[in-house]
């Protein structure tokens, strides 16, 4: 089967590209790594949920001020903002280990937390940034095709960042057991960054769309509480079932089946390799299935996923899981943000999105908190199991706001004509 491209203007390629090298850097490399280097400083897993915890409150706090920020001043300046903030950051990282033991503590979580205020400034606002630039007509595919190239940028640096821990031991002559070698690799990811603002910089702002998206707001219609309110509580806990896999998944590797880095990164990229490839199907997917349906499979395939890592501690069926981890991720996130856009008019949007990543980052900090202390006290095993009881719990929530979304939209609109379903099949 052949791939054609759609016809996307220069604007929109130009963000494509931005944000394939800002994935490449920060959810490829910094993500894969960040974990392995606050390990190889000496602090255990209550540190590390703690280090997770606070980077996720930081992204959950800025979720709503980012899209405001983001209409504010445009979403495009924004983005800029966000991105040059990443990028210094991530050139602070290496200092830790010089720091004097009045801040030895504290600096690698003052910094992480740095990194991430500027990564929600960028990333609330990349989806409207590049919708604002898209054409009409053209819109869904390119969403759809971002989020594919953002998969092949965090692939390529996933693979990347296995390697680079042991490149530059060996070409300083370290250990790696030491810190260093991993603090040169998560720097290293300041040059994708630079990268990816290049394009940002060379970008037109594109003022018909603008007036387009301008002239669809002031309608006067009311902000849908209620369903959003419902979909945030889904969030917390579908996301945080994820997170306790995505924060615990390489230093469980690490410390309790003892595999080594480039296996770690080798096994990150196959998830997300084959993530990618559905990712470009999901448009397929929601015609022939409808949001609603595929929200509630990938949400129950999320805890039978956990399952394995929770109950058989081994290399392999904890590989399987972690890559069915990421292929539910590449299906339920595009998912779950155009279930939500069919709920709001365009004027909310923004402010809808801010509430959702919100969630998103405080289901983060709270399943990185709550597991650092369970692998302390009982084990990953039980860490995982946590995650599978949130993920089944999230399986019925959405199950509800699916088969009751005409009700719960009427009352929060104060009407009863009849709402579109967003979990039917496409015609």
């Amino acid at each position: 089967m052949r791939i054609q491209l759609p016809p996307f203007g220069r604007e929109a390629k130009l963000y494509v590209i931005s944000q394939s090298l800002l994935a490449a850097s920060y959810l490829g490399i910094h993500n894969l790594l960040k974990t392995l280097f606050v390990l190889r400083l000496g602090f255990g897993p209550e540190y590390v949920g703690w280090y997770n915890a606070l980077g996720a409150l930081t992204y959950s706090v800025m979720g709503i001020p980012s899209g405001a920020l983001g209409r504010r001043f445009g979403a495009r300046r924004v983005l800029l903002v966000g991105t040059s903030i990443v990028v210094v950051g991530l050139c602070l990282i290496p200092f830790a280990e010089s720091m004097p033991d009045a801040l030895y503590r504290i600096y690698p979580i003052a910094i992480h937390m740095l990194v991430t205020f500027g990564w929600s400034l960028a990333n609330v606002n990349q989806v409207p940034a590049l919708l604002a630039v898209a054409r009409p007509e053209t819109r869904d595919k390119v969403y759809f095709w971002n989020q594919g190239v953002r998969g092949i940028g965090t692939f390529t640096g996933t693979l990347v960042g296995g390697l680079l821990p042991a490149l530059f031991g060996g070409f300083l002559g370290l250990a790696l057991d030491e810190a260093l070698p991993y603090g040169l690799a998560l720097t290293s990811g300041v040059v994708l960054a630079l990268g990816g603002l290049v394009p940002l910089l060379l970008i037109r702002p594109n003022e018909s769309a603008a007036q387009s998206i301008a002239s669809q707001t002031g309608s006067g219609s009311r902000f849908p509480v209620l369903p959003i309110a419902l979909l945030v509580a889904y969030v917390l806990l579908r996301h945080g079932g994820w997170a306790t896999c995505q924060a615990f998944f390489p230093a469980y590797m690490d410390e309790a089946l003892s595999i080594p880095t480039a296996t770690i990164g080798l096994i990150a990229s196959v998830g997300q390799l084959v993530g990618i490839v559905v990712s470009f199907l999901t448009p397929r997917l929601i015609r022939r299935r409808g949001h609603g349906s595929i929200l509630i499979t990938t949400t129950i395939w999320m805890a039978v996923s956990l399952g394995l890592l929770a109950l058989v501690p081994h290399w392999f069926p904890a590989s399987v899981g972690r890559v069915a981890v990421y292929v539910l991720a590449a299906i339920w996130l595009p998912t779950i943000q155009l279930f939500e856009m069919e709920m709001v008019t365009p004027e909310w949007r923004s402010l809808a999105y801010g509430a959702l990543s919100m969630a998103m980052g405080g289901a983060f900090g709270l399943s990185s908190l709550a597991g650092g202390y369970i692998i302390a006290g009982y084990g990953y095993s039980a860490m995982f199991g946590y995650g599978v009881i949130l993920s089944i719990l999230a399986t019925g929530l959405i199950a509800l706001i699916v088969h009751k979304r005409d009700a719960i939209m009427a009352r929060a609109a104060g009407a009863t004509r009849p709402i579109r379903r967003a979990d039917s099949p496409a015609e």
